[in-house]
């Protein structure tokens, strides 16, 4: 297989073109189960689906982990290694994904009864996907490192896609109910595992080698873990923290809008990090070509980002009439809007330079982001009199994350391990 190590602009528009079919997809399943299923049995849907989300993100740090380990084996060489460590952390997950799905139908009774739900179906059906989602950042995380984009996308979106026109025909043909929108999606989810699986056996042919042992893929898997958790926090919690200091709904769900506007500032973004990581994948070493790179990415991240950010400047009420059907939008909720994009713009940044720092074992700049997470936590707590005070801390926390994470890049060039495998099997 050729290794690409360049063509970052054309791997970012890849993974951008990828991203909005899987956007689109997950926008037309909510609008056909949205019609076809009844308020509750849309309610039933929205609260698993949202289960899985929340257990899902953090596992983001396992495809980190793997895109890493795989990039460093390309890089030396050793790509038919790749499937032992596919297939070493597909056992070492299987005994606990085994079980906490045992543990989740067993308690299905219990859970059903936290949501006042009449039928355990909807419970064991998103026990099931959950558990096969967890094969899921092992085999995208692998495509990433062989910079194999076009399988990594398939994969990726692949589900979205299967979700919907499954999830559809079930509703329309079956009933109206959100067993049968679960069960889309979690064809959907093994629909990723199969592309996956292909994509690799595409990806890397030839004779088997001899099992070499990776190491420290464990101990780099909890750190990016850490990390993503505190991007998650600055990334997501404004909504929640909106929801709980100020009772009134209107008020919040105001800001909900605004701030699901502001958070495609990241979303805009994140195909040029993916791109970017597993070219500048090393050891704790820094070359040239790694800081070329990561300049490109960094111009081109502020190309989208200033012109997203001009444009919802100007044309506020563009984004609320397309995703809210919101005709007239009153000056304060312009105003709102604006301020919103502004102080979430650092953040796609800010995801930039720590898929850098985490790509080159870099870790400690990156924890920045657990102190500007808790930072951003305190802030709040201390000052929510208006919405205009959580909108100017989130602003402070944003560009700080930016500047420290800029300030923590390696100037000189760094040298370190560049071994990650063991000669043992």
């Amino acid at each position: 297989m050729r290794t690409h190590r360049d063509g970052l602009l054309q791997h970012s528009l890849i993974l951008m073109a990828a991203t909005q079919v899987g956007n689109v997809a997950n926008l037309l399943f909510h609008v056909v189960m949205g019609r076809q299923l009844d308020p509750p049995e849309y309610g039933v849907l929205s609260a698993m689906l949202g289960i899985i989300l929340i257990i899902a993100t953090p596992m983001d740090a396992l495809r980190v982990a793997m895109a890493h380990y795989t990039a460093l084996l390309v890089q030396g060489g050793k790509i038919q290694a790749v499937p032992h460590l596919m297939r070493r952390w597909s056992r070492n997950l299987a005994i606990p994904t085994l079980l906490a799905l045992v543990a989740g139908i067993l308690l299905s009774g219990r859970i059903a009864g936290f949501f006042h739900l009449d039928d355990v179906a909807p419970v064991v059906l998103m026990c099931f996907i959950l558990a096969g989602g967890l094969l899921m950042p092992i085999l995208i995380g692998a495509l990433q490192g062989l910079q194999s984009f076009l399988w990594m996308s398939a994969s990726q979106h692949i589900w979205g896609v299967v979700r919907l026109i499954a999830g559809a025909l079930f509703v329309m043909v079956i009933a109206a109910t959100a067993e049968w929108g679960l069960v889309g999606q979690m064809l959907g989810v093994w629909a990723s595992v199969v592309v996956g699986v292909w994509g690799l056996r595409w990806n890397i042919r030839g004779p088997r080698s001899v099992e070499e042992r990776v190491t420290g893929v464990t101990r780099y898997f909890i750190r990016s873990l850490l990390i993503l958790a505190g991007f998650a926090v600055l990334m997501n919690a404004d909504v929640v923290m909106v929801k709980h200091f100020f009772p009134d709904a209107h008020e919040a769900g105001l800001f909900a809008r605004a701030a699901t506007i502001g958070r495609t500032m990241v979303f805009l973004t994140m195909p040029i990090a993916l791109a970017m990581f597993p070219k500048v994948a090393s050891a704790g070493t820094t070359d040239p070509h790694n800081w070329k790179t990561l300049v490109s990415a960094i111009v081109y991240v502020g190309v989208i980002l200033v012109a997203a950010a001009g444009l919802c400047a100007f044309f506020a009420w563009v984004p609320l009439l397309i995703l809210y059907n919101d005709r007239a939008p009153t000056p304060e909720m312009i105003r709102l809007v604006r301020w919103v994009v502004c102080a979430m713009a650092p953040m796609g940044l800010t995801y930039l330079l720590t898929n850098f720092q985490i790509a080159q074992r870099r870790f400690k700049p990156a924890y920045v982001l657990l102190a500007c997470a808790a930072g951003y936590v305190a802030g709040v707590t201390f000052f929510h009199e208006t919405v205009w005070q959580v909108v100017l801390v989130l602003g402070i926390v944003s560009t700080l994350s930016a500047v420290v994470l800029i300030a923590g890049l390696p100037w000189r060039q760094t040298g370190g391990s560049t071994s990650i495998v063991s000669d043992q099997p």
